[in-house]
């Protein structure tokens, strides 16, 4: 199946977040080792706002709705990058008129 692209824009000041997967040895006398673990060492994760109208916010809502949080989707970052994400968890909250959605977009590697 091919992914879709999520292409909605999101807020104004995203946030990149990453950890590096790193597996560190601890050793008795204050040494330690660390290397990376596994090929794709550095995934992004993307804390999102989407504020829209209730009429407008609706698409956003079904798009993550058919993903489930299981099924991966292409994003472009704002830097242009380009990638595979999921998005596990989102909140919808309500003011006059205007819907935000807050998600986070984590990056996977899947064949």
């Amino acid at each position: 199946m091919a992914r879709i692209l999520f292409d909605w824009s999101p807020d104004i000041g995203s946030t990149l977040s990453q950890t590096p997967r790193v597996h560190v040895a601890k050793f008795g006398d204050g040494y330690e080792s660390r290397t990376l673990t596994g090929l794709n060492t550095q995934p992004m994760s993307w804390p999102l706002t989407f504020t829209r109208s209730r009429e407008d916010i609706v698409p956003i809502l079904n798009f993550l709705q058919y993903h489930k949080g299981v099924d991966a989707f292409d994003w472009i970052d704002p830097y242009g990058g380009i990638g595979v994400y999921v998005c596990r968890e989102w909140k919808v909250a309500q003011n006059s008129g205007h819907a935000i959605v807050s998600c986070s977009f984590e990056q996977v590697f899947e064949a």
